[in-house]
């Protein structure tokens, strides 16, 4: 399985406010606009809303939920929840999604949308619409939303069922702590 990202390819992401303000990477979203976004791999730099993260630099962003429940990178922000993801860019990471990204290690995650509209990733989720999206790494751990991965680690969500482990090799028993259902 090919990496998603190679060094000094881009991908375009346009994360819009639905409701309300929303506050993310430093900016705040109002209802309706957009900001688009360039994540780009490079050999020592990740480049993620118009800054670029060294080595060992990380940037704190803090995720909103302004009405109903919005479900992303595996937790569901209830409204006016706040969930707070750190951004570490390490030599030749990727990062996507709040997440950054080792070689050899891949994370299929569900997300849907369960009120509204909600634009994320470069795709619109309608209401109960739901798209499964892989993130690849390239190393030994995967920091997203609060969790550490170890090891080569495939979970699926599912809005229902929770989380379900397709493979886990040295995984933390600490992982999903208190939110992991399945």
């Amino acid at each position: 399985m090919q990496p998603l990202f190679y060094a000094g390819q881009a991908l375009s992401v346009t994360l819009r406010a639905v409701a309300s303000d929303v506050e993310n990477c430093g900016a705040v979203f109002y209802a309706g606009q957009a900001l688009s976004v360039t994540l780009r791999a490079v050999a020592s730099d990740v480049e993620n809303c118009g800054a670029v993260f060294y080595a060992g630099q990380a940037l704190s962003v803090t995720l909103r939920a302004v009405a109903s429940d919005v479900e992303n990178c595996g937790a569901v922000f209830y409204a006016g929840q706040a969930l707070s993801v750190t951004l570490r860019a390490v030599a030749s990471d990727v990062e996507n999604c709040g997440a950054v990204f080792y070689a050899g290690q891949a994370l299929s995650v569900t997300l849907r949308a369960v009120a509204s509209d909600v634009e994320n990733c470069g795709a619109v989720f309608y209401a109960g619409q739901a798209l499964s999206v892989t993130l690849r790494v390239v190393a030994s751990d995967v920091e997203n939303c609060g969790a550490v991965f170890y090891g080569a680690v495939f979970i699926v969500y599912n809005k229902r069922q929770g989380f379900r482990w397709l493979t886990c090799i040295r995984c933390s028993s600490r992982l999903f702590s208190g939110w992991l259902k399945g």
